[in-house]
């Protein structure tokens, strides 16, 4: 599978439920999406590291292998 890459202009735009929509929908057609978050906006503490929300969202809701702190780019300063 090749990386898709999914951006805006602005904040609060959609993104995180389109990626989830996609996520899903790519697993129902057999396929094993994988998730990564490069640049983090609001931040959570989860398993000792500061988080994007997004990053662990996406963690819980699809039960990923890797620990969300595996899948940020400048999550934590």
């Amino acid at each position: 599978m090749k990386p898709l890459y999914i951006s805006a202009t602005g904040q609060d735009s959609g993104k995180t439920a389109v990626i989830c929509g996609l996520i899903q929908h790519l697993r129902k057609q057999g396929y094993n999406p994988g998730y990564f978050k490069p640049v983090g906006q609001r931040y959570v503490q989860y398993e000792g590291h500061n988080i994007d929300e997004d990053a662990v969202l996406a963690h819980q809701a699809f039960g990923f292998e890797d620990l969300p702190s595996d899948f940020r780019g400048l999550a934590e300063f």
